[in-house]
């Protein structure tokens, strides 16, 4: 079935409506360990810099800790908040 030409401007209006919630959405990245400046800096910095989901963010951070897992967490007042895991789960150190 052809798309007309008012169904297709609908469809690119929700899509605009769309892409500005998600860059407008805050991500807040909490990392573990949080002694660790430098993976906590880099997932901070790939999340504001196209890692739209904790996915993208993991594999990002498994270039250079192969063990780094990325979950989805709490979303709450516009903000979500993605935990990072440099060793796969939460440490002490």
């Amino acid at each position: 079935m052809p798309v007309t030409a008012e169904v297709a401007t609908r469809r690119e209006a929700e899509l605009k409506r769309v892409r500005k919630l998600v860059e407008s959405a805050k991500v807040i990245v909490i990392a573990n360990p949080p002694g660790d400046g430098m993976f906590r800096g880099t997932a901070q910095a790939h999340a504001k810099d196209g890692a739209n989901t904790p996915q993208e963010l993991q594999r990002r951070l498994r270039e250079h800790w192969p063990r780094a897992r990325v979950v989805g967490g709490i979303t709450d007042r516009g903000s979500e908040r993605w935990y990072a895991y440099r060793e796969g789960s939460w440490i002490e150190r």
